[in-house]
């Protein structure tokens, strides 16, 4: 028997919405997700425009602590993870476990911060 890969859920955390139901919505729509860069400030900077994550909160996908060590980027990994695993309906699957999406953050955020703890 050979190995394959399986989609069994889906989950996306981008400028254009997040939530594939959003996500798929917002883009059908025509939706831009290019506006304003709010996270940092551009006064000297050439560029004022960008396609940033608007209306992302971490802790609605994970706990606070782990979403107060993670980079904004694991966190959207994180987020994506956990909204196909629900979407899925798997159980089972948690940070420590390898080959989902969950550890692909957590694996990251585990080998940054290895002297930390």
């Amino acid at each position: 028997m050979r190995d394959g890969i399986v989609i069994t859920g889906m989950g996306v955390v981008t400028p254009v919405g997040i939530g594939v139901d959003t996500y798929w919505e917002n883009l059908t729509a025509g939706v831009c997700g290019i506006g304003e860069i709010t996270q940092i400030d551009t006064t000297a900077l050439p560029i004022h425009r960008a396609a940033e994550v608007y209306g992302f909160h971490p802790k609605d996908f994970m706990p606070t602590r782990l979403a107060l060590d993670l980079e904004p980027y694991q966190q959207y990994a994180y987020a994506a993870a956990e909204q196909a695993l629900a979407q899925s309906g798997l159980t089972g699957f948690g940070p420590r476990r390898p080959r989902d999406g969950h550890g692909a953050a957590w694996t990251d955020y585990h080998h940054e911060n290895a002297d930390a703890h």
